[in-house]
């Protein structure tokens, strides 16, 4: 089994980029935004949300459009709650991942700010684009603000700072450097062994 995290800041590609490598290679994709949408779900961090954001959580339902506006306008806040909320992330995909017994498939671990992730990664790969050409992304693909998307991506540089990944991709060019990149990527991976 390998595992490979893939991280970029929003509107970077990495999306994308896992998309291609899932449908090319048949790697199994775990989303940590999907796992941190349950995660939202647990007791712990419910009550975390109602403590210290109880306009975001009415009848034990979370507006998530709020809490994200809240959460990445204050850094302080923030930080308890990533703190709270990437162990719980961590635990999730580690259960999946060590919960298979396909010891000879791929799986890509998608992240924003995969140095929040307590997983043991075979290969990290970060996703990079000009801030301008993710914030025309963004603001395209979510219908999000600019100083929205400029918090969002504020946050996850300030966390991605010390982050040593094994492979960096600047996606300003086309989608076929990308992926020619990706592929090299990969070529590298699958001549080392386990």
């Amino acid at each position: 089994m390998k595992i490979i995290g893939i991280g970029g800041y929003i509107g970077s590609g990495k999306s994308t980029l896992v998309n291609y490598l899932k449908d090319k290679y048949n790697f199994f994709v775990i989303s940590a935004d999907l796992i941190a949408k349950e995660a939202l779900k647990t007791k712990v961090v419910l009550n975390f949300l109602i403590q210290n954001i109880p306009e975001c959580v009415k009848n034990n339902v979370i507006n998530t459009k709020m809490l994200r506006k809240i959460i990445f306008n204050d850094d302080q806040l923030n930080d308890k709650f990533v703190s709270l909320v990437w162990p719980v992330i961590s635990k999730k995909i580690n259960n999946i991942l060590y919960s298979t017994k396909a010891i000879n498939q791929t799986y890509i671990v998608e992240a924003a700010v995969i140095k929040g992730l307590d997983i043991n990664f075979d290969l990290t790969i970060f996703v990079n684009k000009d801030l301008q050409k993710r914030i025309k992304m963004v603001k395209k693909r979510d219908k999000a603000n600019k100083l929205e998307i400029e918090n969002i991506s504020k946050f996850q540089e300030n966390k991605a700072k010390k982050l040593k990944c094994d492979y960096y991709i600047d996606n300003n060019d086309s989608l076929q450097n990308l992926y020619k990149r990706a592929d090299e990527i990969i070529k590298n991976l699958s001549t080392t062994k386990d």
